[in-house]
């Protein structure tokens, strides 16, 4: 149980921390746990003014201590989990009504370090 409680830690800060950055720019407006059909993404980043770019981030966290096979198995947990939400029909609406260019990315960090990402356009 601790171990589930450590990761659950460490993974709200790193979304606390990406969101903040995000929100700090100002293009996005950056949405936590964002309900796309009966499934939630971890950050989806509305654009706002003239920025043609939306992004649906699935972000896992493994502590410091895991080795490659626990990250490869959240990275393979991502890839299928990240097309569910980025092929959502009210998703996919938005994007072409408002001529946005869509993109799904998975990162996974171990600790803070990013160990693993990928990028699934549509």
């Amino acid at each position: 149980m601790k171990k589930i409680e450590k990761n659950h830690h460490g993974t709200l800060r790193l979304y606390e921390f990406i969101t903040c950055i995000l929100r700090y720019e100002g293009d996005y407006l950056a949405h936590s746990e964002y309900a796309h059909g009966h499934c939630y993404s971890d950050l989806y980043l509305e654009p706002r003014l003239d920025t043609p770019y939306a992004y649906v981030l699935e972000l896992k966290y493994s502590p410091k201590s895991s080795n490659e096979k626990d990250i490869d198995a959240l990275l393979d947990e991502a890839r299928v989990q990240l097309p569910k939400y980025i092929y959502d029909n009210h998703l996919q609406s938005a994007a072409k009504n408002k001529g946005w260019t869509l993109t799904g990315i998975i990162m996974v960090f171990n600790g803070w370090e990013l160990a693993r990402y990928e990028v699934l356009e549509h």
